[in-house]
């Protein structure tokens, strides 16, 4: 018998957002509360590699609705991560589910 489990939320759930470097050597985080987000950290706080897309000139944009935008990210995200050129892994924080 195989059990599947699966954690379904919702963007008015979020509690933070925590920026990873992908710097093998550093891996260092920042952690900021949905309220204060505004864009991604220029960089790395411990080792100042660049995080920030619009300094790589490597962003998505576009002129439609937020969730297409959103949608678009997510995909070249994983693209880049796949091709080992995203230099921050971010990290979604949710609050623990209460069991209803």
């Amino acid at each position: 018998m195989t059990f599947e489990r699966k954690i379904v939320v919702g963007f008015d759930e979020l509690r933070a957002v925590t920026f990873e470097c992908a710097n093998p050597t550093c891996k260092a985080r920042t952690t900021i509360h949905v309220d204060g987000l505004r864009s991604i950290p220029d960089g790395c706080n411990a080792c100042n590699a660049i995080w920030n897309p619009k300094i790589l000139n490597d962003y998505v944009q576009t002129s439609g609705p937020a969730e297409a935008a959103l949608i678009n990210s997510i995909v070249r995200i994983r693209m880049l991560i796949q091709e080992k050129r995203c230099p921050v892994r971010i990290l979604l924080e949710f609050n623990e589910p209460d069991g209803k």
